[in-house]
């Protein structure tokens, strides 16, 4: 089982991708891929998602939490 924060990102960007939105992730998490360790672990995301999407957004990642986790 993945760590939590891995879990959510994870959720987050397939929503992303299912819509078509571009996404750029930072924070520690795109770090360790890098090799360099932080004692946080988070993900900070930056998604080019237009007005008006996000409802079509919020439908779609409900979609994969309810997919993973129920």
């Amino acid at each position: 089982m993945l760590p939590e924060q891995i879990t959510v990102t994870l959720l987050v960007t397939d929503a992303l991708d299912a819509l078509g939105v571009p996404y750029a992730i930072g924070g520690s998490l795109a770090g360790a891929l890098h090799g360099v360790m932080r004692a946080t672990m988070d993900a900070d995301l930056v998604a080019d998602l237009r007005i008006g999407a996000t409802n079509e957004f919020a439908a779609c990642y409900w979609k994969h939490v309810k997919t993973c986790w129920i």
